[in-house]
């Protein structure tokens, strides 16, 4: 049940990590447009 629970909601560190990936692809692209 609890495996269930953890993933359907990210951890502050997971979403910490999708939230700079998500800057670098986009400093990528605005770099390199």
């Amino acid at each position: 049940m609890d495996d269930d629970r953890g993933r359907l909601v990210l951890d502050p560190y997971e979403r910490g990590v999708l939230a700079g990936w998500l800057h670098v692809l986009v400093g990528l692209v605005v770099w390199t447009s």
